[in-house]
């Protein structure tokens, strides 16, 4: 394998380091996370809130993982917050109040637009 594919196979693998723990942390469908998002109604916020919490812990496990690959612990957060930005969003978009109201046939609704 050539220098650029090792290089290009080591930003994948920040970068998947990066969406696979700020995925972990944040939850994703029924699964709450090991650091669930607070509960937030505007679906905008809570992605938005996920999507920089997703980069900073995807920014700070891409670094580690690139440093434990060999390479420097810059690049691998560079990645790995890109990771972690995408991982993050998706996460708190999967877990929001509107989704789950969707999901329970309440329609794509806030908590405060349920009707009982």
């Amino acid at each position: 394998m050539g220098g650029v594919q090792a290089y290009q196979q080591g930003q994948l693998g920040t970068w998947a380091a990066g969406f696979a723990v700020s995925m972990a942390l944040g939850g994703f469908g029924d699964f709450k996370g090991l650091l669930p998002m607070p509960n937030i109604s505007n679906l905008g916020a809570r992605t938005a809130m996920g999507a920089v919490r997703g980069a900073a812990i995807g920014a700070v496990s891409g670094g580690i993982a690139s440093v434990v690959g060999g390479g420097s612990f810059g690049a691998g957060a560079t990645q790995g917050a890109i990771g972690g930005l995408a991982g993050g969003g998706l996460s708190a978009f999967a877990t929001s109040q509107q989704v789950i109201n969707w999901k329970n046939g309440n329609g794509f609704v806030s908590n405060a637009n349920v009707k009982m």
